[in-house]
């Protein structure tokens, strides 16, 4: 029993010098959490900058990987130049893509989630995730009732949006027409 107080003092000692090597541990890990959201956001400056490399190549109608590769072989390093192909497969996904519409992405995703359905929260950040560019809050929702509306290519129930399937367009609501009248 003599021996219990050197067992306290070396387990308090030990517990002491785990706990200091943990707080040291956490800091550090906050450290690198602020430097990776700091790196995030930089990402996403970046991604909106080169969406709008891209809306430039598409309003001026040239293909900007083309203008990349052809940038390449002026500078005259021996290299190929670059293509489509050869642009990194860590890049971010727009390096590689360009713009589509908010239409032409909502009709794409509702297709692809056929028969279930789409949320237009949802929708929204995944375009905004995809493209690296904010829209308004409201505009893939009212993007989701002009479709309803012109085209009838979707239809709504509460906050669920469907895809229609161009066979199944015009028929009553029993078998899947739109929940309201429009022109």
């Amino acid at each position: 029993m003599s021996d219990v107080p050197v067992i306290r003092t070396a387990t308090v000692a030990k517990f002491r010098e785990i706990i200091t090597a943990y707080d040291a541990s956490r800091l550090r890990v906050e450290g690198l959490h602020r430097e990776i959201a700091q790196e995030e956001q930089l990402q996403e400056q970046l991604g909106a900058q080169a969406q709008q490399c891209h809306s430039t190549a598409m309003l001026f109608d040239f293909d900007l990987i083309a203008g990349l590769a052809a940038a390449d072989d002026l500078a005259g390093d021996g290299q190929s130049g670059t293509s489509a192909a050869m642009i990194t497969p860590l890049a971010p996904p727009w390096a590689n893509t360009r713009p589509v519409s908010v239409r032409e992405f909502i009709l794409g995703r509702a297709e692809a989630a056929y028969p279930s359905p789409v949320r237009a929260k949802a929708l929204k950040v995944e375009y905004e995730k995809a493209f690296g560019t904010e829209i308004h809050e409201k505009t893939v929702g009212m993007t989701l009732y002009r479709i309803a509306q012109r085209d009838r290519s979707m239809r709504r129930e509460g906050w669920d949006w469907f895809y229609v399937p161009t066979e199944l367009r015009g028929i009553d609501n029993e078998t899947q027409e739109l929940p309201y009248e429009g022109s």
